[in-house]
C-alpha cells in the first residue's frame, strides 16, 4: 500500500497520504496535538497500491504527491 508524508496544505505541519482499503487514497492533516488527524482531509477514489513520492510540482509552498503503479497498464 502506497504512502508518503509532506506538507500538503501549506500549514507547516507534516501530513500523511496513504492507502485506505483497496480502492482509495486518503490524506490526513497533521495537527498541533496529534501526529495526524483522525478524519481524512481529502479522499481520492484510486487504487492505493504502488509507490508514492512527495514532490513540489508547481512551486506553491505546498507539497504534492505522485503515485506510481509500476506494474499497471500505464507504467511507461
Amino acid at each position: 500500500v502506497a504512502y508518503t508524508f509532506g506538507d500538503f496544505n501549506g500549514d507547516g505541519r507534516v501530513d500523511a497520504a496513504l492507502g485506505s482499503g483497496n480502492e482509495q487514497l486518503v490524506v490526513h492533516l497533521g495537527e498541533e496535538k496529534r501526529l495526524i488527524g483522525a478524519k481524512p482531509w481529502l479522499t481520492f477514489p484510486i487504487s492505493p497500491f504502488g509507490t508514492a513520492r512527495t514532490v513540489d510540482l508547481n512551486g506553491n509552498d505546498r507539497d504534492d504527491f505522485l503515485l506510481f503503479h509500476p506494474a499497471g497498464d500505464h507504467k511507461k
